[in-house]
């Protein structure tokens, strides 16, 4: 059995969707907090370190961001996330990438901005991105680097609103590969990442630890049989703190979520809609 948590930097995770509404839905009646409307029907829930989206796809379609193209299959599921950029260059990431050797780095695009409300405080956020491809085993996803330009208004923004559940940091995430060779390779290019990274991340503003478990691993936490699909480094979970235990046990009943606790978290069964468990801590 394979169970292993990394050091990681990860800006943001994307959850692409068939269904905007649902995904939607069964996010707010579980207490997640969100002022977001967007005309492209992509929706934010912030925290105090990262943030995840839904996303609406056609399930077998394709999502295309600037020069990278995925099959959006077996939905729903993660299909993006991004590494964290310390301040407002993208550069300080992108050279030190390719300083460690990382390759296929493509061109940092231009600023793209939106009107952005997640607290008191609102304006334009911007971001620039530039993607890393045929980089083993994140070939499944939109992979790259996201430098958030005004992040006061987004994770650092002292007014933003607070989760009625009482969810305040991502903890980490968890990928399921199903076999020892897989989990070495993830482990591997997880911890290439990392060390390239860790002088140009937004510490204390990231996902800050990235968890693989292999078949074994995955029946054991989440006491169920794992995904059958091949997809490569699929994120199975989202580790969330900061929450309040019997107010999200009400709001799982009430939206007939399967839960249980143990080790000290609590499980929601959210797969049917979101593609993984939402893991929940104090």
């Amino acid at each position: 059995m394979l169970n292993k948590k990394l050091n990681f930097c990860l800006d943001h995770v994307s959850i692409a969707t068939v269904h905007r509404d649902r995904p939607i839905d069964l996010c707010t009646q579980l207490g997640f907090v969100t002022a977001d409307c967007y005309t492209d029907r992509t929706v934010h829930f912030i925290f105090d370190n990262a943030y995840f989206e839904l996303c609406t796809y056609k399930d077998g379609g394709t999502a295309t961001w600037l020069t990278q193209t995925i099959t959006t299959d077996n939905l729903p599921r993660v299909h993006s996330y991004r590494l964290s950029n310390r301040g407002t260059d993208p550069n300080t990431m992108r050279n030190a990438l390719i300083a460690a050797g990382i390759e296929e780095i493509g061109e940092v695009n231009k600023p793209f901005w939106q009107h952005v409300r997640y607290g008191e405080k609102e304006g334009e956020g911007g971001y620039q991105t530039f993607f890393i491809s045929n980089y083993e085993p994140f070939t499944d996803i939109l992979f790259g680097v996201t430098t958030q330009l005004a992040k006061e208004l987004i994770v650092k923004n002292d007014t933003k609103f607070k989760h009625l559940n009482g969810a305040k940091r991502i903890e980490y995430i968890t990928a399921y590969e199903p076999t020892a060779e897989r989990f070495a390779q993830a482990e591997a290019a997880v911890t290439k990442l990392y060390n390239a990274a860790k002088d140009a991340t937004d510490t204390g503003y990231n996902i800050d630890t990235y968890q693989i478990v292999d078949e074994e691993g995955y029946k054991d936490e989440f006491g169920c049989e794992p995904p059958v699909n091949n997809l490569k480094a699929q994120i199975v979970a989202i580790g969330i703190s900061g929450c309040h235990f019997e107010f999200l046990k009400k709001r799982a009943w009430d939206a007939n979520i399967v839960y249980f606790e143990k080790d000290g978290k609590l499980y929601l069964d959210t797969r049917r809609t979101l593609g993984m468990f939402i893991v929940c801590m104090k």
